[in-house]
């Protein structure tokens, strides 16, 4: 089994990391600010989901997608994205594969998700990368415990 702490150093991992934070980011923003009718959308008859799982989503919409984006313990924040992305699925895909600008339909098209499951399985596999606070942590602590693959 792969360490998961390790990283390799690569400057082109950030952006596999930054995506997730500029797609769902926003939204997370949206359901921090307004907490209690977040809670309330959440849980009532739209979505209809129990409470804990709504504190979840909550929190790995916002929590887990901002430590992804400075690269905080990167891949298991992807791993959360990731199952956040495939939780979502039967609620919001609309069953097309172009996202619905003109209000026409509910839901996004797979245009939405595709570059979500992607950035998270490339950060899972690959770590963080150089510009992490992973990294920045390994670098300054001198880690040895971890193997750091230099590309």
């Amino acid at each position: 089994m792969p360490n998961l702490t390790a990283s390799r150093l690569s400057y082109l991992l950030l952006i596999p990391r930054l995506l997730p934070g500029i797609l769902i980011f926003p939204h997370g923003f949206q359901l921090v600010y307004n907490y209690h009718d977040s809670i309330d959308w959440l849980t009532g008859n739209e979505i209809g989901l129990p409470i804990i799982l709504a504190y979840c989503v909550i929190i790995v919409q916002f929590y887990s997608v901002l430590f992804l984006i400075f690269g905080l313990a990167s891949r298991y924040q992807a791993i959360s994205v990731l199952l956040l992305t495939l939780g979502s699925l039967p609620y919001y895909f609309s069953g097309s594969i172009d996202v619905d600008l003109m209000g026409q339909n509910t839901g996004n098209g797979l245009i939405f998700y595709v570059p979500l499951f992607i950035s998270c399985i490339i950060i899972i596999t690959k770590g963080g990368g150089k510009f992490s606070t992973d990294s920045f942590l390994i670098r300054v602590f001198d880690i040895k415990s971890t193997r750091q693959k230099k590309i």
